[in-house]
């Protein structure tokens, strides 16, 4: 069995169109985000543009999933499409929420209720159909309707403003839909009690995932601080494997873990790869650069961990290689 398995099948609409349901089962992140891509751009080569996407036997989800979502839903709504969430378990219904995609990719309990979400906007696309042909020529310059900060806007992604640090979505035609703002951060105990070694190799990311369970779970640590967790050790690991070693399977990475009790939980992440300054000082500064390709560009993945921890220190040091620091405090009793 696959880790991610796609099945796809034919629902109808209404009596002139049918929709494609996309019923996905296993775990998305960066070993298995290629099946997940590969479904999409079967579905628009075949020109089905509005689907809906069974979520309900999904266990994780990490931001390289989001991103496959962020990478075809431009084209999809283009062409009077859309993709629709559903039965998504409320662990990953947080991820989405956190990513701020959930004003752009609607999320229902119910694969009718997203049928009726498509009927309804079916008039409503096509009304739009003459306005998504004007596109705005991108880069251009647009001010931010919080802080009025005049930016230089790439192209139509989620970013943030700068200087108010206002997530938001820009469209193609320019329009700005506001999403999240990111948290602050908190003061951590840098000390160890665990040790781990694993390769450079996404494909053990899962099995990190699943110590930090039993870890967790042993020490009683609840399950939504728990998920936190997981989530942002798997998308620091996916940048480290990505950016640190452009997928260079033969390195190490080390990983320390400590927990202090009734306090908080801390890791650090030490490998010699690539520094990942550049990226850490753009979500520092509040800027998600996405002029690359979601799939190669991992800000929205630091964004996640920005969310999830409560505090992040990267430091590069000469001849001994990176440090992340990652601190999540436990809620008090």
């Amino acid at each position: 069995m696959s880790m991610l398995n796609t099945l796809r099948r034919m629902e109808p609409l209404d009596e002139n169109e049918k929709i494609v349901i996309l019923d996905l089962e296993g775990f998305i992140d960066t070993s298995t985000t290629s099946l997940l891509r590969e479904a999409f751009e079967n579905l628009v080569q075949n020109k089905f543009y509005k689907i809906i996407v069974n979520f309900e036997k999904i266990s994780y989800l990490s931001s390289t999933g989001i991103g496959v979502f962020v990478e075809f839903i431009g084209t999809i709504k283009e062409n009077l499409g859309d993709i629709i969430i559903i039965k998504s378990p409320d662990k990953i219904k947080k991820v989405i929420t956190m990513a701020g995609i959930e004003k752009i990719i609607k999320i229902f309990p119910t694969e009718q209720m997203a049928k009726d979400a498509l009927i309804a906007e079916k008039k409503t696309l096509k009304e739009k159909k003459s306005t998504l042909d004007k596109a705005i020529k991108f880069p251009f310059k647009k001010e931010c309707p919080f802080c009025k900060e005049i930016s230089w806007i790439p192209q139509s992604d989620i970013l943030r403003c700068p200087k108010c640090e206002q997530i938001f979505y820009i469209t193609k035609q320019g329009d700005i839909t506001p999403l999240k703002k990111s948290d602050k951060e908190q003061e951590a105990i840098n000390q160890y009690k665990f040790n781990l070694k694993i390769p450079s190799n996404i494909n053990y990311l899962n099995y990190v995932r699943l110590f930090l369970t039993g870890l967790l779970r042993e020490e009683k640590i609840g399950e939504e601080i728990t998920n936190d967790i997981e989530l942002a050790v798997d998308e620091a690991l996916s940048n480290i494997v990505e950016h640190a070693y452009n997928f260079e399977k033969h390195h190490i990475i080390d990983l320390s873990f400590y927990i202090v009790p009734d306090s908080c939980f801390v890791i650090t992440i030490k490998d010699k790869g690539k520094s990942l300054d550049t990226l850490l000082l753009k979500l520092k500064s509040g800027l998600m650069d996405n002029t690359i390709p979601i799939h190669q560009e991992r800000g929205r993945g630091f964004y996640i961990i920005n969310k999830t921890m409560d505090k992040i220190d990267y430091q590069t040091v000469a001849n001994f290689g990176n440090e992340l620091t990652m601190v999540k405090h436990f809620p008090k009793n």
